[in-house]
């Protein structure tokens, strides 16, 4: 059987990393997260402090360095081990996708 999952918030806990990654470049520590697909009202920033924590994740290599949700990675090698193909899927910009293959990489 083919699997094929999702890499952020399956596999890998984007969100942790990207709040910590916030916290860090903003200098001040992120609210409680509002139930939003969009980060910036998720954490109510403004346009400037979206786009300043974006260049803080990339610089700061935070694709390759997103923590890997454990009951995830448990399922996945729960299917290799039964033999079957897991595919990631993953929608990352071309300019970050080798940092994206090291983190799936770290898992081996």
């Amino acid at each position: 059987m083919r699997i094929a999952i999702d890499a952020d918030q399956v596999l890998f806990d984007f969100d942790a990393a990207w709040r910590m990654t916030a916290g860090q470049v903003l200098g001040r520590p992120m609210p409680k997260p509002a139930p939003t697909y969009h980060l910036m009202v998720r954490y109510g920033l403004t346009t400037s402090e979206y786009h300043k924590v974006w260049a803080g994740f990339e610089v700061m290599g935070m694709w390759a360095r997103c923590p890997i949700i454990p009951e995830a990675l448990d399922r996945v090698r729960m299917w290799l081990d039964m033999g079957h193909k897991v595919f990631v899927a993953s929608a990352v910009d071309a300019h970050v996708r080798e940092q994206r293959e090291a983190a799936l990489d770290r898992m081996a």
